[in-house]
């Protein structure tokens, strides 16, 4: 009889960085929970994500560190959140699931600065930075996920892991 041999599975990610680089980016979301959560800047995030973000990430992966706009990060994560609804919606929409890893404040400053400017480049007339004021036209998403909702679960999950007892 073959005897069956255990090993630990082999963890690269410092987990206790990453969870402190989560907990950083949840509390930047959680600060600007009121703007984030309206009706209107979620139905314009989930277009600035599926229409804008998600071509322009695809056109640069590997090629430079990008980080979108707070409304489409928050609804980036979300659709992370399910793993084959993330890969499918971004086969079909783009025909490749592109890859995320958490960055600490300074390096998503840079890389924040990189996408402002390459969104400026390719989309003159969308505003990287959107605010109660910007408009946003009717759109008719076909990612599987109902990511406003999520993100509404996800900022709740933020407050609750930003509580001191954590």
């Amino acid at each position: 009889m073959p005897s069956i041999r255990r090993t630990k599975p082999r963890i690269k990610t410092n987990l206790l960085e990453g969870a402190k680089r989560l907990l950083d980016l949840l509390k930047e979301f959680f600060d600007h929970r009121e703007f984030l959560l309206k009706d209107a800047t979620l139905n314009n995030a989930l277009r600035r994500y599926e229409t804008l973000w998600l071509p322009l990430l695809n056109s640069f992966e590997g090629k430079a560190l990008l980080i979108p706009p707070r409304d489409v990060y928050l609804l980036w994560l979300c659709h992370m959140l399910s793993p084959e609804s993330y890969n499918a919606d971004c086969q079909s929409l783009i025909n490749k699931t592109p890859k995320h890893s958490l960055k600490n404040k300074s390096e998503r400053t840079s890389g924040l600065k990189k996408s402002r400017e390459e969104w400026e480049r390719r989309y003159p007339k969308e505003p990287f930075d959107i605010n109660a004021a910007t408009t946003q036209e009717a759109h008719s998403s076909s990612i599987s996920v109902p990511l406003q909702e999520c993100a509404r679960i996800f900022i709740e999950f933020a407050y609750q892991v930003g509580l001191p007892h954590y």
